[in-house]
């Protein structure tokens, strides 16, 4: 790690620090607008995180760990932790509020690095044009004021580095603790950790792979409610309320009562799920597609397999996060009886990065090894796919999640006109996504069998 710093040093200070600059201006810029309502978007949980952080210090600070056990409990302490000390060291010069947002504000603006390192691996010009499409993404300056995500991808990132760039085992062994971090930020990435390390065992790796996993767990222990057993159940009980240990975009519709919702489910959990009001589109996914289609009509369709199996991992993380997309009992019950949505924007933010990665290596004319197999190629795909209903809804129609869950909200139990309507749509959209994705990937694998065939060297005797 610290020959491949040394070795970008210059390239760092001189082309990715300005673009780190700007990304860290732009963020503070809409934050300063976004506090005195000069632009309409929405950012969550403001007031109880700043609330969270605080108390979470206090209790260190005296040293009752009980008490900081007791603080939000269900959520890992780091994220919460950062907030806290910044706005002990900030939130008399600037204000709480504001205080509480430093340290996503920087971690998403270091963000930068780590993405313009992975990308560089392919060209100089790939590394400054995924560091520029992160940086640039509407939706990712959006969601970098939020309180948990930006810092644990950071952390992601650079473990996804460090695996990617030189496999050894020391890297293996920081990449986990790294991740470790992350986990300890928010449990999202926790899943990551064991979707990529399974990833690389099976696709690049073998075996050796599983020290990410194995270094990343035992760091879990040190969330402090799981050492109380009095904070560890009601950990339990809060995790249960919102969350299912089945994988809810599969079982999900029938444990609401509304079978119908499949294919909403799984559109939803695959990108969909970023509509909402006042939310900024997303637009790193529709960059990816815009030069999938590109390399398609020019027969250059390759996409590189170690960015992918790290974007691949990301999305299905999200894929498969426990958290049930509508519940009949908000907020633990705050209210009851009526279909509500649980399931956030914002938790498509790390995957951002990642495609930002993969859209510029697909730029650049990789010889890495091309992806063929479809657990890799399909989340990818299918996202992308999605990527321009999604722009388009959250640009022209957020309402659209709002009719549907009214739609599925009165069809409980039963099947009405406008819940068969709007089963219909959904289904026949992801049929169509479903084909577009495996005729891309045929084209994927023949193209890559082409370059292959036409870079192997001619065996033919005179």
């Amino acid at each position: 790690m610290r020959k491949l710093a040394y070795s970008t040093l210059g390239i760092i200070d001189l082309e990715v620090f300005p673009i780190f600059i700007n990304a860290l201006l732009i963020r503070i810029a809409f934050l300063v607008l976004a506090t005195y309502g000069y632009i309409q978007i929405t950012m969550y949980d403001i007031s109880i995180y700043t609330g969270f952080g605080k108390k979470l210090v206090d209790a260190l600070m005296r040293g009752d760990l009980e008490a900081a056990a007791g603080v939000n409990v269900g959520t890992p302490p780091l994220g919460m932790l950062l907030t806290g000390l910044s706005i002990h060291a900030f939130g008399g010069l600037v204000g709480e509020v504001a205080a509480s947002m430093i340290p996503q504000t920087i971690s998403s603006s270091l963000t930068v690095f780590p993405v313009y390192l992975m990308a560089r691996k392919y060209s100089e010009r790939a590394g400054l044009a995924a560091s520029l499409i992160y940086s640039l993404d509407p939706y990712l300056m959006q969601f970098s004021l939020t309180y948990l995500d930006p810092t644990g991808t950071l952390f992601t990132l650079l473990a996804t580095l460090l695996v990617l760039e030189k496999p050894r085992t020391r890297n293996l062994m920081l990449s986990g603790m790294l991740l470790g971090l992350a986990s300890l930020t928010k449990l999202t990435f926790i899943i990551y950790a064991a979707i990529f390390t399974l990833m690389l065992v099976i696709y690049h790796l073998g075996r050796r792979a599983l020290l990410v996993l194995a270094t990343s767990l035992p760091m879990l222990l040190l969330i402090p409610w799981l050492w109380f057993p009095d904070a560890r159940l009601k950990a339990v009980e809060h995790h249960l309320s919102f969350n299912s240990y089945l994988p809810v975009v599969f079982v999900g519709p029938e444990l609401i009562g509304v079978p119908q919702a499949h294919a909403w489910y799984i559109l939803s959990y695959l990108g969909m799920g970023q509509v909402f009001w006042n939310t900024l589109p997303f637009i790193t996914p529709l960059i990816l597609l815009s030069i999938i289609i590109h390399k398609t009509l020019r027969k250059e369709f390759s996409i590189p397999l170690t960015p992918s199996i790290a974007a691949s991992s990301m999305i299905l993380t999200i894929f498969f996060l426990p958290r049930n997309y509508w519940t009949y009992s908000w907020g633990g019950g705050t209210v009851q009886g009526v279909l509500s949505r649980q399931f956030y924007p914002y938790y498509f933010y790390p995957v951002g990065p990642f495609i930002a990665v993969l859209a510029a290596a697909l730029l650049s004319k990789s010889q890495d090894i091309g992806v063929k197999y479809r657990i890799i190629s399909y989340p990818i795909l299918l996202a992308a796919l999605i990527s321009p209903l999604a722009v388009l809804m959250n640009i022209a129609l957020p309402y659209w999640d709002f009719i549907f869950t009214l739609i599925y909200s009165y069809s409980m139990g039963q099947w009405i006109h406008e819940g068969l309507t709007a089963t219909t749509i959904t289904s026949t959209l992801l049929v169509l996504f479903l084909i577009c994705a495996e005729l891309l990937h045929r084209k994927l694998t023949t193209s890559q069998r082409q370059a292959r065939q036409s870079s192997a060297p001619d065996q033919t005797t005179v």
